[in-house]
């Protein structure tokens, strides 16, 4: 009877394994494994709390099975392809963003240079959806020094009951770039190694995109800029068709849903003639009209790069589908979108007598 009892008591784990559960329990004393057997390593990193603190866990932990678990923790829809295939990288990109984007004021400025310096090794795709505090842009591209790719949006999403906006048509919930956005923005990109910027949804208007132009001058790095949904203009297009004509470094230039119509289409066309580096153009949702659509059009005669243009949605007409249908044995674009606008049956015939013509483009939309 004793025996029985005996045997059925509780299991005693081994001497090792209380080692190693020590050890994970009091990592953040430890805070290395160097002095440990390389073949316990993933035992002790199985256990580790996802507490840490992650100015001790950044620095003593490259695992990645540790940092999928801590992204999985942590985030919802964490697509680890979007962060250069690894949770590491996922955890801080997204671990900075969100105390960016829940910072409300320039009181919890500390908090954020903290989160940039505890990132910054691991950093290079930055996606803000809100930046409430305005924190100066200049620092974070200038203390994320892995950063390549930074994409952010203006808007709020708590928008409270009192919401109101001043004559500049933003202030209140902190909502729209600002001067001071622009400029810290602006300063930061002379010398920084950019390739990707996005600035989407931010109220940037034509005084803001002239600082940026500025900014991208002597710029050697990027190439990639979208300035989708913000309140450009002909006088904006003017300033970005001079950027073009100056920077021939430029690959994909995106500006859906601004408020370029003819004019500016004719300043971008003319700059379409020079820049020989530009393959994608992207102009859907601007009120281009006919006239305008038929500017880019014939400036393509001269440019050999272009290969992607999307004018959907331009309010193009008959007399730039003409044109089109001349072009196309000639035209060079592997894709062309001319979706979303007014086109009948009359107009849909110059399509199909350009495509019987034969054409170099291989997706048309």
């Amino acid at each position: 009877m004793e025996n029985e009892e005996y045997n059925n008591s509780a299991y005693v784990p081994s001497l090792v394994t209380i080692c190693l559960q020590s050890i994970a329990k009091n990592f953040d004393k430890i805070q290395s494994l160097d002095n440990v057997p390389e073949q316990y390593h993933d035992t002790i990193i199985s256990l580790l709390s996802l507490s840490l603190p992650l100015d001790v866990v950044s620095k003593a932990i490259d695992n990645e099975t540790y940092w999928e678990r801590r992204c999985m923790h942590s985030f919802v829809n964490c697509d680890v392809s979007r962060h250069e295939g690894s949770w590491k990288t996922l955890f801080f990109e997204r671990f900075l963003a969100e105390v960016i984007e829940t910072a409300k004021d320039v009181e919890s400025f500390d908090i954020i240079y903290s989160a940039l310096k505890l990132s910054a090794p691991y950093v290079q795709t930055l996606v803000l959806k809100q930046c409430p505090s305005h924190f100066p842009l200049g620092q974070i591209i200038s203390k994320l020094t892995h950063l390549r790719s930074f994409t952010i949006s203006y808007a709020s999403y708590d928008i409270t009951h009192d919401f109101k906006l001043d004559l500049n048509g933003y202030d209140a919930n902190n909502i729209g770039m600002r001067l001071d956005d622009m400029l810290s923005l602006a300063s930061a990109l002379k010398d920084s190694q950019l390739i990707d910027l996005g600035i989407h949804s931010s109220s940037v208007n034509d005084d803001l995109l002239k600082l940026l132009c500025k900014g991208l001058r002597f710029n050697e790095s990027l190439m990639f800029l979208s300035l989708k949904s913000n309140k450009i203009t002909n006088t904006g297009a003017r300033y970005l068709a001079k950027l073009l004509k100056h920077r021939g470094l430029f690959d994909t230039l995106v500006l859906t849903n601004n408020q370029i119509g003819i004019e500016g289409a004719g300043f971008l066309g003319s700059a379409l003639l020079v820049n020989k580096s530009l393959k994608c153009l992207d102009l859907r949702l601007n009120m281009l009209k006919d006239a305008g659509v038929k500017l880019i059009l014939q400036s393509l005669v001269s440019n050999p790069s272009l290969e992607h243009l999307n004018i959907s949605g331009t309010a193009l007409g008959e007399s730039s589908l003409q044109t089109l249908s001349a072009m196309m044995p000639s035209l060079r674009l592997k894709t062309l979108n001319i979706s979303a606008n007014p086109l009948h049956h009359t107009m849909a015939r110059y399509i199909i007598t350009g495509l019987q013509q034969g054409t170099g483009t291989q997706k048309l939309s």
